[in-house]
């Protein structure tokens, strides 16, 4: 009874240790845990994915489209963060900005799989970056010259952009003309396609509600982002940090990037194989259950069914084995103690030696 005992214990352990890094949010349920770690290949956000870096053997990703989501350009004076003492960051506005939409692909060290494989074997999670378009053209070497996350104030307005920002005014009851601001400036934009173009704004500060015209379609550009079609990120056998403080474009990438929502972003949010709706919709009844005091055992139980391994057989054989192990230990036990706590290979010894001396004496 000991052994079965101590084999649960000892697989519960292993699994729970693999599965913690997988996702480390804390929901306001006592031990309550996200039912998608029991997936092979879920992770929930791109820093749990740093943390287990070393488990993968590659991460490949898969550009979707251009999204106006939350901007964080690593400042936290411009993210809304602060503290009970910081009185001047209540009521900032969240800072929003042409991201990216992309989903990530990847094999463990253990896969078979080949990397640069992108199908709903390989899948992750979905992600917008949050630092702007660089944060996924810089490790892929895109230019990002005429296209990058900055607001550049213009020198000059010809007339055209005069006329259609007199008209805008006019329209709005503006003040006079000499109160008026004649400056004009540029910013990254998605248009109703979801490609990247360059927007033009009244005033200095790209203010979306002093939007103008499109400028530029971004045509070249657009093209190399689309081209991002399973581009490997990060190989395990060559990106490797070292003393000289190289680190793998693949922390910056992650690093800038957030799971997205489908709730949310519904649409936007990349889920070409419907393993994302699958995630969200296991998610939301394991909380749904834990409000109703049903804790994430009997969701994951349900959940557990659906773990895809990917060789059933081994995975059977190796429980086989624990049971042969547990049932041979069972037995040698029996034996010793029907053999007088001696054991079976030392008492059969004995009974030799003894047999080998009796002949002796009777010579």
């Amino acid at each position: 009874m000991i052994m079965p005992l101590f084999l649960n214990v000892l697989l519960s352990v292993i699994v729970a240790v693999s599965w913690a890094s997988k996702d480390t949010h804390e929901y306001p349920y006592t031990d309550f845990q996200n039912p998608n770690v029991a997936y092979k290949m879920y992770w929930r956000d791109s820093q749990n994915i740093i943390s287990d870096l070393s488990s993968f053997q590659s991460l490949s990703v898969k550009y979707h489209s251009c999204v106006y989501s939350e901007y964080f350009d690593g400042g936290e004076e411009n993210y809304g963060y602060g503290d009970e003492s910081d009185y001047w960051y209540l009521g900032l506005p969240m800072s929003y900005k042409a991201n990216v939409a992309f989903s990530l692909y990847g094999t463990l060290k253990e896969s078979k799989t080949q990397g640069g494989t992108c199908d709903k074997t390989t899948y992750i999670n979905s992600f917008f970056t949050i630092g702007g378009v660089e944060t996924i053209a810089y490790p892929l070497g895109i230019d990002t010259t005429y296209a990058n996350s900055y607001c550049v104030e213009e020198e000059e307005e010809d007339s055209k952009d005069r006329d259609l920002r007199r008209a805008r005014q006019l329209s709005e009851d503006e003040e006079s003309e000499d109160e008026e601001d004649y400056s004009t400036s540029t910013a990254l934009g998605c248009n109703a396609t979801a490609h990247f173009v360059l927007d033009q704004f009244q005033g200095e500060y790209c203010n979306t509600m002093n939007y103008l015209n499109t400028t530029d379609d971004l045509q070249e550009f657009n093209v190399a982002m689309q081209d991002i079609d399973c581009e490997t990120v990060y190989d395990a056998s060559t990106d490797v940090g070292d003393d000289d403080g190289y680190v793998p474009p693949v922390y910056s990438l992650l690093s800038a990037s957030r799971a997205c929502s489908l709730r949310m972003y519904p649409g936007i949010c990349p889920d070409e194989h419907g393993l994302l709706t699958l995630y969200t919709n296991n998610l939301e009844e394991a909380l749904y259950m834990a409000r109703q005091g049903q804790y994430y055992e009997f969701a994951l139980a349900e959940e557990f069914q659906a773990i895809p391994f990917k060789n059933v057989f081994s995975f059977c054989f190796v429980i086989l084995g624990l049971c042969m192990m547990n049932y041979s230990y069972s037995n040698y036990k029996h034996l010793v103690r029907r053999n007088g706590g001696e054991t079976p290979v030392l008492k059969y010894k004995l009974s030799i030696w003894r047999k080998r001396d009796d002949w002796k004496i009777s010579m």
